[in-house]
């Protein structure tokens, strides 16, 4: 159980350390497949459909991650979720002046509920090293 604690703690600085290059490349990605599948590839349309619905944002970055996508160049619009005012159709400066990208949002989401999130890690190493301590306690008392 040490071994894997261990593992674990490292794992955890290990990511904590890069996440920025993470985060850069992620961005990267992200932003590119925007542009190359929303509004041809209907299962991954409405996969950000409901991340920005429910994160209230758009895009990866923002309203710009949409132009050049197939959805952007037929309909000559934004999603919906790109602009605060639903009553309208979303064109490029409604959306300009609305909403966050949903990276932000994520970032937001995470830093609000930080001590949730810290609570559940502290929890789950107390568990671990409880668990230790079971084990070392039956290893010691396994020859008596």
């Amino acid at each position: 159980y040490l071994f894997i604690f261990t593992k674990l703690l490292t794992g955890f600085t290990h990511r904590l350390i890069n996440a920025f290059p993470i985060g850069w490349r992620m961005w990267m990605l992200f932003a590119e497949s925007i542009k190359n599948k929303y509004g041809e590839d209907e299962s991954y349309t409405s996969v950000w459909d409901s991340t920005m619905s429910e994160l209230k944002c758009c895009g990866y970055n923002n309203y710009s991650d949409f132009m050049g996508s197939p959805f952007e160049s037929t309909a000559s619009l934004y999603p919906v979720t790109c602009c605060r005012s639903s009553s309208g159709p979303c064109n490029e400066n409604e959306a300009k002046r609305s909403v966050v990208g949903c990276f932000n949002a994520l970032v937001n989401l995470i830093e609000d509920n930080a001590v949730l999130l810290a609570g559940v890690a502290l929890g789950i190493a107390a568990l671990e090293i409880a668990a230790m301590v079971v084990s070392m306690i039956l290893y010691t008392n396994v020859g008596k």
